[in-house]
């Protein structure tokens, strides 16, 4: 079998199919029809009433600096928060990389395992939410030529 040389219409007319998906996908995206997954655990942990107040107990600077390969890394806050769940004192480590982090703050945990937390500034995105995100650029360079070979088939064959 030979190769398929992409017709200009079957190119036009798949931008235009991905060109909708892509702007379903990012208002979607903008109205947070799509959770993340820090939010989709703070939910659960919020309906259930697994949250406690964590306080700072250390924090450490670490000035910005280049490695030997020169990559350059940006100056940050290693903080370190201690939070009690029915009695036992558990630990939760964050970086910040802005001087002005939270002293004290939410800290959500998991029914059954406290050591399971997430932090009320922690922003976890998930799989869904990063392939998500990614379309646009996907659909550019995978979705639009695959496409458009397909739809070009379609022509040959009818």
């Amino acid at each position: 079998m030979g190769e398929v040389e992409i017709k200009p219409i079957a190119l036009l007319i798949s931008f235009i199919i991905w060109l909708d998906i892509d702007i379903t996908v990012c208002k979607n995206l903008a109205k947070n029809k799509y959770k993340k997954k820090s939010d989709k655990f703070i939910e659960k942990a919020k309906a259930n009433g697994n949250y406690v107040i964590g306080e700072e107990v250390k924090s450490q600077y670490y000035p910005s600096w280049r490695d030997d390969n020169g990559t350059y890394h940006e100056e940050s806050y290693k903080v370190i928060y201690e939070y009690i769940v029915n009695g036992k004192k558990y630990k939760k480590k964050l970086y910040y990389y802005d001087n002005e982090y939270p002293l004290k703050q939410n800290i959500y945990y998991k029914a059954g395992n406290p050591r399971k937390s997430i932090a009320g500034t922690e922003d976890k995105n998930g799989f869904i939410f990063t392939m998500l995100s990614l379309c646009p650029f996907f659909s550019v360079f995978v979705g639009i030529p695959m496409l458009a070979w397909g739809i070009t088939i379609l022509i040959n064959i009818f």
